[in-house]
């Protein structure tokens, strides 16, 4: 007949302290770390550009869909002066 070990109640006979733990079984292993790949740059002159001049100039822009003409204009007149 197998060995009984009682019941698992808190404080009762089986309880962590008497589980042995197995040393050098469990082995911790750190993740392998894979640099993320870069993000393509934004083209000058591409509507994402053309978006991010906008923010960065202060203008309310969507951050998706065309962009207002206000803005087209303005940012073709800072890149020919």
């Amino acid at each position: 007949m197998p060995q009984s070990y009682g019941s698992c109640r808190p404080g009762g006979p089986l309880n962590a302290v008497h589980v042995p733990i197995p040393v050098g079984v469990v082995v911790h292993t750190p993740p392998k770390v894979v640099a993320p790949k870069p993000l393509p740059a934004l083209t000058t002159g591409s509507r994402d550009y053309q978006r991010a001049w906008a923010i960065s100039h202060g203008m309310r822009v969507a951050l998706v869909g065309a962009l207002p003409k206000n803005v087209l204009r303005a940012y073709k007149e800072a890149c020919e002066s």
